[in-house]
């Protein structure tokens, strides 16, 4: 009878064993799949460090220290001075580890991850497209009326528009952002636009007649 109890609580610990190993491996494997195939957005909650630095290269090989919700008219690619890197689009949940690669148009969290946490982190939007102009082409006349419609995703922060003898026509307030214009062209003369968006990116100088 000694015997059997003693040979059943040896069965018993190695079962109890056995299951806590498998558990172990099994969260091994879970966290390990999880920061391969979907990423983590286990970031949010940690508190950051100012004393790390996220900045980007261009295509002239200028390195450029990153701003929160900067906006920038390039493919960038990004660095920082230790630690690393994740990053993420606005239309995804999780962050994946960055690599190297250029970036392209969009809107972007990054994140610089030390061994002691979150160190930095930034929103930035990468736009290399120029602010579209409709209705008013180069070197074109047109009536008193005609409606000029200015657009951009990103946002236009500045519309210079000038008569031939130098008289700026107001269509945008100073300071202020939209990403769409129309405007009604009431006064006759020769005018010069060119436009510029948050990352300013600029629109070819546009020449024209309101006759």
């Amino acid at each position: 009878m000694g015997k059997h109890t003693k040979k059943n609580k040896i069965n018993f610990n190695f079962i109890i064993i056995a299951i806590l190993i498998i558990i172990i491996i099994i969260g091994i494997v879970t966290l390990i799949y999880k920061g391969h195939i979907g990423g983590t957005n286990d970031f949010n909650s940690q508190n950051l460090d100012e004393t790390i630095v996220i900045s980007y290269i261009n295509k002239n090989n200028i390195k450029t220290i990153i701003k929160d919700n900067q906006a920038i008219n390039e493919h960038i690619i990004i660095m920082n001075n230790k630690g690393t890197v994740y990053i993420k689009d606005e239309n995804e949940k999780n962050y994946k580890k960055y690599n190297g690669e250029a970036l392209e148009d969009g809107n972007y969290i990054v994140i610089a991850k030390t061994e002691n946490g979150v160190s930095d982190k930034k929103a930035i939007t990468i736009d290399t497209k120029a602010p579209i102009v409709s209705n008013v082409v180069n070197k074109r006349t047109y009536n008193v009326g005609q409606v000029m419609t200015i657009t951009d995703d990103n946002g236009i922060v500045s519309v210079d528009l000038e008569l031939e003898d130098g008289t700026k026509v107001p269509v945008l307030k100073e300071g202020e952002e939209t990403k769409s214009i129309t405007y009604a062209f009431e006064q006759k003369g020769n005018y010069t636009l060119v436009v510029k968006d948050r990352a300013d990116n600029k629109s070819r100088l546009i020449a024209f007649t309101i006759e």
